[in-house]
């Protein structure tokens, strides 16, 4: 197991261009809402980081996640849906 903190270059290259971009989005200086607004302005930042890991965490395999998360797994777990909770490509629900 590698030590906390370590780099791992093994996630899919998708997964890494989101979280680059997301890195670069909060550190430019451009934003769509200013900072200088009360509340509302870091909101785009959170948007942004919140939606870019999402997406990242579904590119990796559970197993990797979950392996290399240093935290609880209920609060990963949060992030990326419990097993089972998301719904099956190409159907619908239907109403009763």
């Amino acid at each position: 197991m590698s030590p906390p903190g370590a780099c791992s270059r093994a996630g899919p290259r998708r997964a890494r261009i989101a979280i680059e971009i997301a890195g670069l989005w909060v550190a430019s200086p451009i934003d769509l809402i200013p900072e200088f607004l009360p509340v509302i302005g870091p909101l785009d930042d959170i948007v942004v980081v919140a939606v870019a890991l999402r997406y990242a965490a579904h590119q990796v395999p559970r197993e990797v996640l979950l392996a290399a998360w240093p935290g609880e797994t209920r609060l990963l777990e949060r992030l990326i849906g419990q097993p089972g909770k998301r719904g099956q490509p190409g159907r619908r629900k239907t109403d009763p």
